[in-house]
């Protein structure tokens, strides 16, 4: 199991709108970026990481850029600092017991998101996206892409199909689906990543948590 250092005070809670709607934004030239980046790597020996990661890094980086606005004494910054770069915390990770009765034996820990939730998404971060009225598969692979940029170093982002319980139901009344049926969320950890010590920083849970305007919390797989 991962070792999760101890959070700091409540100071290094997000109080205010950060970077992360431009930094999200700017994937959708991510191609043109790329584009300039395998051409200057074409000419050279030495291997160079793509524009959009070095980017995304940066911004990472820059923890007090998220509290924009904060008038922070430097020892109030370095616990802040200290906090948001800690490992995360889960809490009510599934049992051994409940991964092994589950449907498919591996449990998620992410964001749900309606098909109206990642269309919504895209539409406000893809400028390339067309007129289409519905949820497309760019939609969903838009997404994953972009959140990945907001993880250490470009970590893999997906969409994921779990199943709705009654315990989620009642807890996020926005839930569309009814109790048993497919939905899908936005995964972050698999049991099965937790298992292999794997974690996550206190940092890259709160950006995506301020993007998508969602909390986080473990589902059982649908497949």
């Amino acid at each position: 199991m991962p070792k999760v250092a101890s959070a700091a005070s409540s100071s290094g809670r997000r109080h205010s709108p950060v970077a992360s709607s431009s930094h999200v934004r700017a994937t959708s030239k991510a191609s043109d970026s790329d584009t300039q980046s395998s051409a200057s790597s074409s000419s050279s020996k030495e291997p160079r990481i793509p524009a959009r990661i070095e980017h995304a890094w940066k911004v990472n980086n820059d923890i007090r850029n998220l509290f924009v606005g904060k008038e922070y004494t430097e020892e109030q910054w370095r616990k802040v600092e200290k906090y948001m770069r800690a490992q995360f915390k889960f809490k009510d990770v599934p049992t051994d017991a409940q991964i092994r009765a589950s449907k498919c034996g591996d449990y998620f820990y992410g964001f749900y998101m309606s098909e109206q939730d990642i269309m919504n998404f895209a539409k406000r971060y893809n400028t390339k996206r067309g007129p289409t009225p519905t949820m497309t598969a760019d939609d969903m692979y838009f997404i994953g892409y972009a959140l990945s940029l907001v993880m250490d170093g470009w970590r893999d982002i997906k969409l994921a199909r779990v199943v709705i319980s009654a315990k989620h139901k009642e807890a996020k009344p926005k839930i569309v689906e009814e109790v048993g049926q497919p939905a899908y969320i936005v995964k972050i950890l698999s049991t099965d990543d937790y298992a292999d010590g794997f974690s996550l920083t206190n940092r890259e849970i709160s950006e995506i948590a301020h993007v998508l305007g969602k909390r986080p919390c473990w589902w059982e797989s649908y497949e």
